[in-house]
Order: C-alpha cells, then structure tokens, then sequence
C-alpha cells in the first residue's frame, strides 16, 4: 500500500509541476517575442551608430590628410620658388661674374695684343733677336695663356704667327714658348681656309685635347712637345718635325706623313691606322701600344726603336730599316715586305704569318716565337740568325740564307726550301716534316734531333755535316742515297739477269729475254728473242704511298732509258678506273721524257713495245736497258721561285733582234696589228694579244710566221671570236692559254693539246685589262672599268677585290690605268699611271704577264 500511495504522489507532484511549467515557458516564448523587434531596431541602431562613426572618422582623416597636403605643397612651392630665386639669383651673379671674367679676358686679350704690337712696332718685328725682349715676350705670352681660355689662347699663337713670331725666318728664330700648356684649342682656326699651316714652330709645350683634323701642314716643328688626346686625322705633314715629342692617346689614321721626323719620340694608344708613312725618321722612338693596319710605310726608319703591342697588319712596306730594334707581340700578318731590314733586331711574340716578304734582312737577329705561318718569303736572309720555338710551316722560302744560323725547336712542316742555304748552321729539336728542300745545302751544319720525315731531299747536299742516318730514313726524297721512296721505281729486275721477267712485267705480245749489258755488268738489258715478231711488256708501279697530290702539287715522274732502233718506251698516267689521263714516248733519238702527275693519276704504267722489222733495218737484236723513273716532287713552285740575279747595274744592249712581226702593220701570218701584250713560254715560244687582227697569236723561235690560236681576224661574240683581246697568259701544267676578251668582257681558257682546240669561258661580264697567274693557281684580273684587280681561284667565278675599287684617282689606295709586266716569275703586279706621273707597286703573290 505504501508503494501505491507514493507512486500517486509523485504522479500528483509531477503533473503539477508540467502545469506550472507549461505556463512560465509561454509566457517566455510571448516576453521574448515581445523584445524581438525592439532589439532588431536597436542592434540596426547600433550598426548605423558605427557606420556613421566611421564615416565621421574617415572623413576627419580625409579633411586632416588634404589639410596636410596643402601645407605641405604651400611649403614645397615656397620652397621651390625661394630655390628658384636662390638659383636666378646664383644664375644671375654666375652670370655677371662670366660676363666680368669675359671682359677681364678681353681686356688683358686687348692689353696683350696691344703691347706684343707696339713691342713688334719698336723693335721692328725683330724683338725675339734680342734677348731681353725675347724673354718679356715668353713671360708676357705664358703669363696669359693661364689666364685665358682655348679659344682666345689660339687668337694669340694667331697672332704671333702671323706677326711671323713663331715661325723659323732669316731674321731671328721662333719665340721661345716652352712648358706652356694648352688646353682645348682647335689649330684649324689658325690654319689658312681651315686646311693649309706652314712654317709653325712650337716646341716643348703640353698640348691637351687638340684638334688637327684635316688640315695640310708644312715646315711644322714640334719637337720636344707633349701630346695627350691629339686629333691628327686625315692630316698631311711634309717636312715636320717631332722628334723627342711624347704622344698619348692620340688619332693619326687615314693621314699622310711625308719627310718628317718623329726621332726620340714616344707613343702610347696611337692609331695610324690607314695611314701613308714616306721618308720618316723614327729611329729611337719607343712606340707601345699602336695600330698601323693597312698602312703604306715607305722609306721609313725605325732603327734602335722598341715595339710593344703594336699592329702593322695588313700593311704595305717598302724599303724599312727595324734594324737594332726590339719588337713584342708585334702583327705583320697579311703585310707585303721589300728591302726591309731586321737585322742585330730582337723580335718576340711577332706574327708574319701570311704575307709576302721579298728582300728581308734577318742576319744576326734574334727570334724567338715568332710565327711564319704560310708566308712567302724571297731571298729572305737569316745569316747569323738565332730561330727558337718558332713557326715557318706552309712558308714558301726562295733562296733562304741560313748561313751560320741557330736553329732550335722550330716548325719547318711542309715548308717549301728549294735551294736554302744553311751552310754551318746548328740545327737543334726542329722539324721538316713534308718540307721540300730540293738541292738545300746542309753542308757543315750539326743538326740534333732533326725530323726529316717525308722531306723531299732531292739533291740536297750534306757534306760534312753531323747528322745520324736514321734521321734521313723516311725522307721521301735524297741525293745518292738508296732510300725506299728514292730508289729507281723499276730497279728491282734490272741488276739480277736470273729473275724472270713475269715477275715484276707483264708479257703482253710474243717474248722478251734478259741479258748482262755489255756496257755495265750490273746491269741488265732487255733484249726482243724474235727478230721477225714483236713483242710488248708493261709494267705497273703504284703511286699510293709514294706521292700525294696535296703534299707535293706540281710534280713530275721522269723516264729515262737507252735503246735500239726500233725499241719504244711509253709511260702512261692513269686514274683509279685504268684511264690514261697522260703519256709520254721515248726512242732511240729521244732517252728522257717527263709526265706532269695530275691529281687524279694513281699509277704508272711503263710499256716497252720492241718493233720488229723483219731485219730490214739491219739491226741484229732490238733491246733496252738502263731503265730509270723516279719523281721529281714540287717542281712548279720552285721553277717560279727561282729568280734570275741581275745586279743593278746591269744595262741591256741597245739593238735588239725582231722575233715575231715586223713586217709592216697587216693581219698575214707574219704580220701583227697593235700587239699590246705576250706570255713566253718555257719553250721560248711566244703568245701574242694582236689586239688590231682580233687574235691570238703562236710564235715560236726563230719562225718567220705565226699560227692562231684564237679568233677569226673579225669582231664577234662566239667562242671562236674575240673582241679587242688584250692580255694573254698560259697556264704550265696544262699549256692552256687564257685570254682577256675585253670587249666581249669575258676571260676565255683554251686548250690546245692534242692538235685540238677547246673552248670555255671561265669568268663572264668582266671588263678584263690584264691578267696575271700565281704561284697557288689563283688568277688575277684587272677592271679597266671599275680600277680595281680581283683574284680568282681557277674554277671559281667569285673573286676578291685586293687592290683598287675605289674609283679612279692618284692615291695610293686608287688606281688609274692597269697594265700586268712578266717578271718570270716575280710576284708583283704594277698599276702605272701615266697621267698622274706615278707608280704604284703591290706585291701579289702573281706570276707577272702582260704588256
């Protein structure tokens, strides 16, 4: 029952108090809703209360921040306009004390002038003669050159110039103006017209950013001055004189400079670039640091002088002395040399490589790596020379001196030396590997460690000299040794009688025996077995590893044999596919013959064909023996690098003898019409331009007509015609004429060989004058029209102007009227202007032709 009664009172309990909380929570829920609204107004309220504020605030910040922008541009406008009238005010006394400094200079300018014109007026303008006014003038005159300015310093050297107070007269020498300094001046304010100064003298001033351009001075003297930033572009200076001057960072480029002096005088940073130096005296000058590219330096003496850093590439010199003088890393590279002079000199670190030198003097210098790369040298002597660590390979060397020379560690690679001298040199530590050093003379010299190594030693002389065998082993070529490459190409079956021939020949028609010569014991003869049948033999004798074509250009293979009547030797030159690109015949009248090897040739072959007769001839046995062939290598190079001596005194006879022509003016076979030009041949037989008949024309010695080679006597344009022909040169390893068709402006090669003749034109629209070969194939040509000569490589139509082509005119850099002369060889090519009474000689490397 308890449990019952308990269980109803928290029943009761319970429902009494959901009762009361039903109701409390009601009206909670009807308060809250009831506040909803006023609290929305009021959050809103509040929000709108902070945006304002903000909008107050930002504002406030706004009106603060323009407030201060104003005051701060109010006080940087009045500080600008006090700046402004600081600065008008500074412009302005700046101004005034210009313009007092200007009539300050004015008015001791006037006071000057005044009292130098009424000294001049006293002493009837011979003041400097004494000596007292002499030194009142220098005062007066140093005195006002620091106070004035360039411009008015130059109105006073002005004025004392042509008050002839500068200047060297019978009455009393130059005013003495020594340690002046000037500063700014422009010397074209003096000069006549801007362009003409004579009989100046300034000496042992200091002269500072100083303008000369352009302008022609003569009887200049400013020795002992002092240059810095000098300008002397494009001048031209005759008979001046600045010895013992100092010049610094100056421009002497494009000038002309002509029987001057610059003795004792140093440069540093000079451009002389372009320049033409004749009959100047710079001996005793220190010069480092200077450009001469592409100069014409003639006449010029640079003996005891030093030479640091300086450039002469490209340059043309003539007649040179650096005697006794010392040159590092100096650059001669791409200059052309006559009659220069380096002897008892020091040269270091300097570069000729690729020039062309003729007559240079390197006796009892010394050279040490210097560098010879591809540079042609003629009749260049090194008597007494000491060569160390230096480079002449690919150098061509005509009649090389080396008498007594030292030689050590030196790079004479493919260097062609045919007939150099070296008699008693020492030659230490040095290589001539694929040198060419046909008939060299070696005697009495110590060579050590020498590399020979495919030399060709063709008839090179070694008597007394101190040199191991095995040095001269693989020399491709020397006189009277029994080496592999210089042993006779056929010698192998012609001292043993016993060997059959199949051995070594290839029996070709009937049958051939070997017999001992009755003439030489060691030697065989071949002998025809049948004298009613004939017989062939042929011998074959590879070139591979026995003669390259890049190596030794120009070379020969040589057959020489005896015979019988009836015998005939043929040898042939044949390509890889057994084509015969040459051949050539002996006889019993004819024991030695020559074959051009052409690039192309990689064999020989040697065919003995025995004739027989059936006895009609009497003969009672057909045979050969004594055959030889070997290879002379290289030898059109040395051909036209050995140049007959004529001393200089030589005179030539006054009567000389016709040996084409001369037959009054006609167009037979024995006449000529305006011949202009020939080529002699190493035949004696002559090639004639008869411009007047159209033609070409064959002469040969000693023959009372010619015979036309080319054109048809009229004018025309195929390639049988020619139009005014005016030069005519051959090429000698194939005999091929080349013609200058000049108004049909084209250069025409034939070929005349094999009683043919063929055609082809090898440059076109070209006004061709003259021609001219090289030794290296290339052909120069020059433009009659455009006064310039180019060079061609034989097969290419593209040239390279080298001279001229800068139209007409009398500068060394123009040319007027071109005309090419044979020299046999000399490498010169002459532009003679006739009209400008000068001539103009470059050294062009070309085998020389014309008229």
């Amino acid at each position: 029952m308890p449990s019952k009664r308990k269980t109803a009172r928290m029943d009761r309990s319970i429902r009494a108090f959901r009762r009361i909380f039903g109701l409390r929570l009601a009206d909670l829920l009807k308060f809250i809703s009831s506040l909803i609204l006023p609290l929305s107004f009021g959050v809103f309220t509040i929000i709108i209360t902070f945006q304002q504020q903000s909008a107050a605030k930002q504002q406030r910040d706004e009106d603060r921040n323009a407030s201060q922008l104003q005051r701060d541009e109010d006080r940087n406008a009045s500080q600008l306009q006090r700046d402004e009238d600081r600065n008008a005010s500074q412009l302005q006394r700046e101004q005034e004390r210009d313009l007092d400094e200007q009539r300050y200079r004015n008015k001791i300018f006037d006071v000057y002038i005044k009292e130098m014109g009424q000294l001049l007026k006293e002493n009837h303008r011979a003041m400097i003669s004494k000596e007292f006014m002499a030194t009142l003038s220098r005062v007066k005159t140093l005195d006002i050159f620091r106070q004035l300015d360039g411009q008015r310093n130059i109105r006073i050297i002005r004025f004392l110039y042509e008050a002839k107070q500068l200047s060297e007269v019978k009455e009393h020498s130059p005013l003495d103006l020594s340690a002046a300094k000037l500063l700014d001046i422009d010397f074209r304010d003096l000069a006549v017209d801007e362009k003409r100064l004579n009989q100046l003298s300034l000496t042992g001033i200091f002269l500072t950013n100083i303008t000369f351009m352009g302008i022609e001075m003569t009887y200049v003297n400013f020795s002992h001055n002092h240059f810095d930033m000098a300008n002397f572009l494009l001048v031209q200076l005759r008979n001046t004189n600045f010895s013992f001057t100092s010049v610094n960072n100056s421009n002497f480029s494009s000038s002309v400079i002509f029987n001057s002096t610059f003795a004792h005088s140093q440069f540093k940073k000079i451009n002389f670039s372009s320049s033409q130096l004749d009959t100047v005296n710079l001996s005793l000058a220190k010069i480092d640091n200077v450009n001469f590219s592409s100069g014409n330096i003639l006449n010029i003496n640079f003996k005891f002088s030093s030479f640091q850093n300086v450039s002469f590439s490209s340059s043309i010199f003539y007649n040179v002395n650096f005697s006794s003088g010392s040159l590092s890393d100096v650059d001669f590279s791409l200059s052309l040399m006559n009659n220069v002079d380096f002897s008892f000199a020091l040269l270091v670190n300097v570069n000729f490589s690729y020039g062309r030198l003729m007559n240079v003097n390197f006796s009892s210098a010394k050279l040490r790596n210097v560098n010879f790369f591809s540079t042609e040298l003629s009749h260049p002597q090194f008597l007494s020379t000491q060569i160390t660590n230096s480079d002449l390979s690919l150098a061509i060397l005509a009649s090389a001196n080396f008498r007594g020379a030292k030689i050590f560690y030196t790079n004479f690679q493919q260097t062609t030396c045919v007939a150099a001298y070296f008699y008693s040199s020492i030659i230490l530590n040095s290589t001539f590997w694929y040198s060419n050093l046909k008939r060299a003379s070696f005697e009495g010299v110590h060579l050590t460690n020498v590399n020979f190594s495919r030399a060709n030693l063709h008839e090179a002389k070694f008597l007394d000299a101190t040199i191991a065998d095995v040095d001269l082993l693989t020399a491709v070529s020397i006189h009277d040794a029994q080496l592999f490459y210089d042993t006779n190409l056929i010698n192998d079956d012609q001292t043993d009688c016993n060997t059959s021939l199949v051995n070594s020949w290839t029996l070709q028609t009937s049958y051939v025996i070997t017999m001992m010569s009755e003439k030489n014991t060691s030697n065989c003869r071949f002998i025809l077995k049948s004298l009613t049948t004939g017989a062939t033999i042929l011998r074959r004798v590879s070139l591979i590893n026995r003669w390259y074509s890049r190596s030794w250009p120009y070379s020969k293979a040589i057959l020489r044999a005896n015979m019988s009547i009836g015998v005939f030797i043929e040898l042939r030159g044949t390509n890889s596919d057994g084509i015969v690109l040459a051949q050539r015949t002996l006889n019993s009248t004819k024991m030695s013959t020559s074959l051009i090897l052409q690039d192309d040739i990689q064999e020989l072959q040697v065919s003995i064909e025995f004739r027989a007769f059936n006895n009609q001839s009497g003969v009672t046995n057909y045979w050969c023996d004594d055959i030889n062939l070997f290879i002379i290598y290289g030898t059109y190079l040395e051909f036209l690098r050995v140049l007959p001596h004529i001393p200089e005194n030589a005179r030539w006879t006054q009567n000389g003898t016709t040996v084409a022509g001369g037959h009054d003016f006609g167009d037979t076979f024995n006449q000529l019409a305006i011949p202009c030009s020939l080529f002699v041949d190493d035949n004696q037989t002559l090639f004639i331009a008869d411009q007047g008949n159209n033609r070409i024309i064959r002469w040969k010695l000693h023959d009372k007509e010619g015979q036309v080679v080319a054109g048809d006597y009229t004018e025309g344009n195929g390639l049988n015609s020619s139009q005014n022909p005016s030069d005519v040169l051959i090429v000698k390893e194939t005999d091929s004429p080349i013609i200058c068709d000049q108004y049909n402006k084209r250069v025409v090669q034939l070929s005349l060989r094999d009683d043919t003749t063929e055609r082809e034109i090898i440059l076109d629209n070209i006004d061709c004058y003259g021609l001219a070969m090289s030794d290296h194939r290339f052909l120069y040509v020059s433009d009659n029209v455009k006064h310039g000569v180019r060079r061609y490589l034989l097969g290419h139509k593209n040239g390279m102007l080298v001279t001229g082509g800068r139209e007409e005119g009398d500068r060394l850099y123009q040319l007027t009227r071109k005309n090419t002369e044979d020299h046999e060889s000399a490498v010169e090519i002459v532009e003679e202007t006739s009209g400008n009474n000068l001539d103009e000689n470059q050294d062009l490397s070309a085998e020389q032709i014309g008229d």
